[in-house]
């Protein structure tokens, strides 16, 4: 399975949001991959989702990339504008406070395994929270029309895929 990691969906975020805090920022990479998780059932970034809820800081274990892309698609990039869309009214220490609320939840439910140096959310709680809480509340970011794609994002789509084919025909040719 290819994903992405967190560069692509921070520009994402920064692209749609170009004036946010970096507690937004971060606080809006979290809920991008839980409604990820919990509409599709697919993660928008590796996994391992290193959360600080006091801090509202959120990073994820980038070691264990095996097949990592670094442009998200045009549907991933139009799902983060949907969250961002959806939180818009939200400020920094209410996506904070909505954060901090979600981590007892999944610290309650066995969802999260905790070390000495940080809280690590499992993928699955956070699918099963965000798919319920979608079918509870009936409220979720919802992305009803697709966008068509700027010239710059056609471009590096176009290149991404121009590199994987490199690859392969490399790979075919020193056979």
């Amino acid at each position: 399975m290819t994903v992405s990691t967190l560069a692509p969906v921070t520009r994402a975020l920064q692209a749609a949001t170009p004036d946010a805090s970096a507690a937004r920022i971060s606080a809006l990479l979290y809920l991008s991959q839980a409604w990820c998780l919990g509409l599709t059932g697919r993660p928008l970034f590796l996994p391992d989702l290193i959360v600080d809820a006091d801090e509202g800081t959120i990073t994820a274990d980038q070691s264990i990339a095996t097949d990592v892309v670094t442009v998200l698609t045009l549907d991933e990039t139009v799902a983060v504008e949907a969250v961002v869309a959806f939180y818009s009214h939200h400020t920094d220490d209410q996506l904070r406070a909505l954060i901090k609320v979600d981590v007892s939840w999944l610290q309650f439910e066995g969802h999260v395994r905790e070390t000495p140096t940080r809280t690590v959310v499992d993928e699955a709680g956070l699918r099963q929270t965000y798919a319920l809480r979608s079918v509870l509340t009936g409220a979720a970011p919802v992305v009803t029309t697709s966008r068509d794609a700027t010239d710059a994002e056609a471009a590096v789509a176009g290149l991404a895929v121009l590199e994987r084919w490199r690859t392969g025909l490399e790979l075919l040719g020193a056979r």
